[in-house]
């Protein structure tokens, strides 16, 4: 048997072990949330102070990239029991949906129903997180439905910044002018180059922009989909929280619309969205409206104020997602009543 120097034999046991501790950090910061998140194409990143019930949003990558960073690095231990302790949470908004991180309550984590030990103090961290988030947002303007809705084609930009008020300037390069509003809580962006242009929508059309991407639809890339697989995951999901809403709404009049939308659900293929929906509207005997802009349903935001009873199911948050294993909270309501919301486990066998 050859034999190494002792010299060469320890470079050899130390190498090993920094691979080693390399591939299993690697593996860790897959397992926390089950892929990477960046391949999401995350949009904005919303922290919430649960003891003053303040929302802030930030859209600058720096932020998004260091929310990632920061709940991949806590090793997590189940508590077993929960507390009533408030927190600070975290939320990431994708072209696929939200993802939850938790909420931070000091050396627990709490996600959804679950708590969680947290190896060492975060406190300093998630504080510092959330203040940079709230300086970017701390003076949003908000706006009403009625200055939504009085946009037309031939406004011009200059006509809409002074409708909706002075905000937050939050241009990130020299090509384009952004200002940042929120309606109903949600963020939106204004973007132009001159503000003697006409802004060349309406105000129903900017409404479901911001609905359906924060009206950033020109400056957005679509992620690489995923592959499906989860067909039956969200078939079960979908029945369950539509059969809680009927149950827990007696006196609401039967639904006549189902809307979802499917494009935002993660590991679904084309074919397997088009099974759902049949499936849905089958199931339920009921006429399934699968739009881009659902959202704008939910809760009676904008629309539903017609005579029309609509049943608005979705994702509300992933908090783990991988090709064979799934959790989510899916939620519900009907026109005029409460949302439902039911937290969800998957795993492919």
């Amino acid at each position: 048997m050859r034999k190494y120097p002792s010299s060469i034999l320890a470079i050899f046991i130390c190498l090993c072990v920094v691979l080693c501790a390399a591939g299993c950090g690697a593996t860790q910061s897959v397992s926390r949330f089950g892929m990477d998140l960046m391949d999401l194409n995350p949009l904005i990143v919303t922290s919430t102070n649960h003891e003053t019930g303040e929302t802030f949003f930030s859209r600058d990558p720096s932020n998004i990239s260091a929310a990632i960073s920061l709940f991949r690095r806590m090793e997590l231990t189940e508590a077993g029991d929960t507390t009533d302790d408030k927190g600070i949470s975290f939320t990431l908004a994708t072209m696929y949906g939200d993802f939850s991180f938790g909420e931070y309550t000091g050396d627990r984590l709490r996600v959804v129903t679950k708590e969680y030990y947290v190896s060492q103090d975060f406190t300093v961290d998630v504080r510092l997180l959330a203040e940079r988030i709230a300086a970017e947002t701390n003076n949003i303007q908000d706006v009403s439905r009625e200055k939504i809705l009085a946009v037309h084609p031939y406004m011009t930009y200059q006509e809409l910044i002074d409708s909706f008020g002075k905000t937050l300037n939050a241009t990130t390069s020299d090509q384009q002018i952004t200002y940042l509003y929120r309606y109903h809580n949600r963020p939106f962006y204004i973007g132009y180059k001159r503000e003697t242009d006409n802004v060349g929508l309406s105000g129903e059309t900017l409404m479901r922009g911001i609905f359906t991407s924060y009206n950033l639809g020109d400056e957005l890339i679509p992620p690489t989909p995923l592959p499906g697989g989860h067909l039956e995951s969200y078939r079960k999901a979908f029945s369950d929280v539509i059969n809680a809403c009927i149950e827990k709404s007696p006196d609401a009049p039967e639904p006549d619309e189902l809307i979802i939308n499917t494009r935002r659900l993660v590991h679904l293929s084309s074919t397997e969205r088009r099974e759902l929906v049949a499936g849905l509207g089958k199931q339920f005997d009921i006429t399934v409206m699968d739009i881009e802009d659902a959202a704008l349903y939910r809760n009676d935001n904008y629309a539903g104020n017609d005579d029309t009873s609509r049943l608005v199911v979705w994702i509300d948050f992933y908090t783990h997602i991988d090709d064979h294993y799934l959790e989510f909270v899916v939620a519900g309501n009907i026109s005029g009543y409460p949302t439902t919301r039911i937290p969800m486990e998957y795993k492919l066998a």
